[in-house]
């Protein structure tokens, strides 16, 4: 049996690959030809797979329950504090509508009193002349009656100043500075390039962490994904018995 290799599966000899330690007996076992690790792993050396089939196990264990939990304490924190951000904003958007309605009013008003006031001689209150005679008195009519605010003074609307129209106190009155942040869900995303890292089991960004299948040539996927393969109800994954390497960010890679 010298230069062959034994199939863990069905106990056969067969010639090693001739390059790379990837070896496929003919009953369909796939496997390593140095570790005999089947089913064949991809990305790490035979050396590495002891420690990452360790970690995988305590993932198992207990790392995917805990990170579950986190992420749906910090879903909900996020989903609060987007409440209370869209809450605020509209609430913004309320004062600055209100505020700009009050200037139009106070621009509106100002043109009117132009049009249709004078200026009291004595306390330079605007005064409306709606029907009568030429005398006025502030604030009543001529001939008494009608009483309003006003000082009393007697003058003629004809020699009266022109009311001209008052610039604002200020063009966009006082509002409160919208000052919140749209808060960011604090979970890892993964980008590759520069662009967000799909799963290659759900298709959405990746996002916590990273599991890499070791016994498949190229599939990635989120912590949900991975639990799905566990149970057999990832269609991308069929296989149930493959092992993950677990990268929590990317400053582990």
């Amino acid at each position: 049996s010298s230069g062959f290799v034994r199939c863990p599966a069905c106990a056969s000899w067969l010639e090693p690959a001739k390059e790379g330690r990837r070896c496929r007996c003919a009953c369909d076992c796939e496997f390593c030809g140095e570790c005999r690790r089947r089913p064949y792993h991809y990305r790490r050396q035979c050396m590495e797979i002891a420690g990452i089939e360790a970690r995988y196990m305590a993932w198992q264990r207990d790392g995917r329950e805990t990170f579950m939990r986190q992420a749906a304490q910090v879903e909900r924190t996020y989903q609060e504090d987007l409440r209370k951000f869209e809450e605020g904003r509209t609430a913004h958007e309320r004062q600055l509508a209100q505020a700009e309605q009050r200037v139009n009013d106070y621009r509106a008003d100002e043109r009117w009193k132009q049009q249709h006031c004078r200026i009291c001689p004595n306390c330079r209150r605007p005064i409306e002349h709606m029907e009568g005679c030429d005398s006025m008195v502030c604030g009543q009519d001529c001939h008494g009656g009608n009483t309003q605010r006003g000082c009393g003074h007697s003058f003629m609307w004809s020699s009266a100043q022109q009311y001209m129209a008052q610039e604002e106190p200020q063009l966009k009155p006082s509002v409160e500075e919208f000052g919140l942040q749209c808060p960011k869900l604090e979970i890892v995303e993964w980008q590759e390039g520069g662009e967000p890292l799909l799963c290659d089991g759900c298709h959405a960004p990746l996002r916590g962490p990273r599991l890499d299948c070791l016994n498949c040539p190229a599939f990635s996927c989120c912590a949900r994904c991975e639990a799905a393969v566990c149970l057999g109800e990832c269609q991308n994954h069929p296989a149930r018995d493959h092992v993950f390497e677990v990268t929590m960010s990317q400053h582990d890679v």
